[in-house]
């Protein structure tokens, strides 16, 4: 398999990414706390966001953003 072959998605990963604001700042930007957390990849954008928002009660940092990254496995590879 090579240049020009087809391409399937084989596997579809999703993860939610939660980014905490430490109360640090260091050179004048905040420190931040990223915690990867693997999802269905299924769950919808709103499941993935109130999910985040419930684990970051558990912190003692606050909540500075929340990503969402797919990671899709190409096929063939040989």
């Amino acid at each position: 398999m090579g240049l020009n072959d087809p391409v399937t998605i084989d596997l579809t990963e999703k993860e939610a990414v939660l980014i905490l604001d430490t109360g640090v700042l260091k050179n004048e930007k905040p420190v931040l706390k990223r915690i990867r957390i693997p999802v269905l990849a299924t769950a919808t954008n709103q499941q993935v966001y109130d999910a985040a928002y419930a684990l970051a009660e558990y912190t003692e940092y606050s909540v500075y953003d929340i990503e969402i990254q797919n990671m899709d496995s190409l096929d063939p590879i040989d």
